[in-house]
């Protein structure tokens, strides 16, 4: 007895040695084979979910989704300090259950694929080509607004009826890409774009997510209808890729295709290059055009905030021109409000999974190699011990007693690190000139007969304003 005293005792003291120096984030509570999520809320209440539970549990945190162990980072400390200090660690990519089962098993592309060799390859040469479509740069400036031009002209001719922006938004954003990708640009209102980029939509926020969540549903009739929708969606989106790959070759225009073609030679590889083009047309229109879709009910809901900036505007930017690139230093009213709109609606909250490499310590946790992880960015954005009010609209938060723009590094919506948002630099040039366009041309209403427009948040992989409709009525002055 004494012998076995002294063996627990030793036991339980080696063993509390060792908790304390590895020690794990606390973890929600989980179940055989489910795992948590019979503790976690409905997949669009995930990111406010996240967000409450850091304020109890703290900044860094634990679930189980199915028998997959993810930690969930929230606040701008923590996050900061694992993806620009652990960069690298934080680098790797573990693809949700559905995309690695059924569309993507491979990680072809940029997006998913993991962070090796062929990652930094191919994340390399699409950075690289892009640049020589003025990615990132001035001269990307009248492709955008080639767009912008006809986004407004499609809304003018509704001459101020009511409608629903979402295809309207979503069409101007992929042809941006489509110029650049297929070397040719699609009439807006043609059946055709608008059929892609309805697939591309739906795709992105497709109720699918729901059997990340627990991979075990997949085995239930509804999950199973699921996965057969998503799958006849992503079909129909390969199938428009590769009829517009085929002929992109055929034109005289240049192309991202054709650019990746002559510097990898004729062996190329076809699947790779066809997945990043996908990614090319996910990651440089679903963003802006949300971010935009956004900025029409916050406008619409706040016709002062919306006055201000039409006075700003107009005091800069002659009305027979549109907005350029070199306005926007001129504009800091117009900035602070594109910075409070990021970080009142960023539409990734929930940024896209990454994994470590290796084990790594973060604040007071040690969180293993190969784990899955979640970070929350919405949990900085509206942390009410850094923001007053974080529910409200006030631009005003970015602007100092002089009126100059500050604290731009305080919002984060497209994530940090190695693996941030490929299209960032693309979506803010896009956010600015749109943005500005529609100040510029329109007064934004709510439909008539409504004092507001009202919506909720609708959450896949990008937080979406549920359906509504307004007005754009034409400046007259």
């Amino acid at each position: 007895m004494l012998f076995v005293g002294v063996f627990l005792a030793t036991y339980w003291a080696v063993r509390s040695q060792s908790d304390h120096k590895n020690k794990r984030p606390p973890c929600l509570w989980s179940v055989p084979i489910i795992g948590s999520a019979p503790f976690i809320p409905e997949l669009k209440k995930l990111p406010a979910f996240f967000t409450e539970t850091a304020q109890r549990l703290g900044p860094i945190f634990s679930f189980y989704a199915g028998s997959e162990h993810i930690v969930v980072l929230n606040g701008r400390e923590a996050i900061r300090e694992a993806l620009v200090e652990h960069s690298y660690v934080f680098a790797d990519r573990k693809p949700p259950y559905t995309l690695k089962k059924y569309w993507n098993p491979k990680q072809l592309g940029v997006i998913s694929k993991p962070y090796n060799s062929d990652f930094r390859k191919y994340h390399q040469l699409t950075l690289s080509i892009l640049k020589e479509f003025g990615f990132g740069q001035s001269s990307m400036e009248q492709r955008i607004l080639t767009e912008a031009e006809a986004l407004t002209g499609r809304i003018m001719n509704l001459n101020g009826a009511k409608f629903d922006p979402t295809e309207f938004l979503n069409v101007c954003t992929v042809n941006i890409i489509i110029s650049i990708v297929f070397g040719e640009r699609i009439e807006q209102s043609e059946k055709k774009i608008r059929d892609l980029t309805q697939g591309i939509h739906k795709f992105i926020n497709h109720a699918r997510r729901q059997v990340d969540l627990l991979p075990a549903r997949r085995f239930l009739p509804r999950y199973k209808a699921i996965i057969n929708d998503a799958s006849k969606i992503k079909s129909f989106l390969v199938a428009e890729v590769e009829e517009w790959f085929d002929r992109s070759l055929l034109n005289d225009e240049n192309s991202f295709i054709k650019s990746f073609i002559e510097r990898e030679g004729e062996q190329f590889d076809r699947a790779e290059l066809k997945y990043i083009i996908y990614d090319l047309l996910v990651a440089g229109s679903e963003t802006t055009a949300t971010t935009i879709h956004w900025a029409l009910v916050i406008l619409a809901n706040h016709q002062d905030i919306q006055k201000k900036l039409q006075e700003e505007v107009d005091s800069v930017i002659p009305k027979e021109r549109f907005p350029s690139l070199d306005d926007m230093s001129k504009l800091p009213y117009v900035e602070a409000a594109m910075l409070e709109l990021y970080r009142l609606k960023a539409v990734v909250p929930l940024s896209l999974r990454r994994a470590t490499l290796a084990k790594v310590q973060v604040g007071e946790y040690f969180i293993p190699a190969k784990t899955e992880i979640l970070v929350n960015l919405r949990s900085v954005h509206m942390d009410p011990a850094t923001w007053s009010n974080p529910e409200e609209y006030r631009p005003e938060r970015f602007l100092n007693e002089s009126g100059q723009v500050f604290g731009r590094d305080r919002v984060m919506p497209f994530s940090l690190g190695k693996r941030s948002c490929l299209g960032e630099l693309l979506a803010r040039q896009e956010v600015f000139l749109l943005f500005t366009t529609l100040i510029q041309r329109f007064n934004m209403l709510p439909a008539e007969g409504q004092e507001k427009i009202i919506c909720t948040e609708e959450f896949g992989v990008t937080m979406c304003p549920s359906f509504f409709e307004m007005r754009c009525i034409p400046r007259q002055n």
